[in-house]
């Protein structure tokens, strides 16, 4: 895509959700995912979707969503680690969530408290890597996506994500626009 929109002067602005200077500007939208009420929507929706998929007799492109989900990981930021991801798991503690997880290469535990209902990531977005199925509803939070280049797995996943977009009423996919 980069080479093609390069040869091609097109014009056309391509995201790298894992581009340091992009990360920042996408902290809005990964704390839409997480606040307390979109992340039950989302879970519910995905996995009911997945349900389907699956009693239908298609194989699903994601499996279910448990209750510790959380919609991004958190790279390492310690020497000799690489930026390791670490999954992170949810906490639901009221008005509080804690996101904790132990980076895989150095051991380290990570603990991350934040609101349930209004989430804050400010302080750490620049350490926050979006996954599979949560990066195109982030990256469509700051700018609409016109083509999306994908190939048969992206094509299965969204076929659960875009439900769930859409019961959330997101952007991405569906037109409007988060908070």
């Amino acid at each position: 895509g980069r080479l093609f929109n390069i040869e091609g002067n097109l014009g056309v602005p391509l995201l790298s959700a894992s581009d340091p200077r992009i990360r920042e500007l996408l902290t809005e939208g990964m704390e839409f995912l997480l606040a307390r009420n979109n992340r039950n929507l989302f879970l519910e929706t995905v996995n009911q979707i997945t349900n389907e998929i699956t009693d239908s007799g298609f194989n699903q492109g994601m499996g279910n969503r448990g209750n510790d989900y959380v919609p991004f990981y958190y790279e390492c930021p310690n020497n000799g680690c690489h930026s390791s991801r670490t999954e992170l798991h949810y906490e639901d503690r009221g008005t509080s969530a804690v996101l904790s997880g132990i980076c895989p290469t150095c051991s380290e535990s990570i603990e991350i408290e934040t609101s349930t209902d209004s989430p804050y990531l400010g302080e750490i977005a620049k350490h926050l890597s979006l996954r599979v199925d949560s990066r195109q509803m982030v990256i469509d939070s700051i700018i609409p996506t016109v083509v999306h280049v994908g190939g048969p797995g992206e094509a299965a996943y969204y076929s659960q994500i875009i439900p769930a977009a859409k019961a959330m009423s997101f952007r991405s996919l569906t037109g409007v626009c988060p908070g």
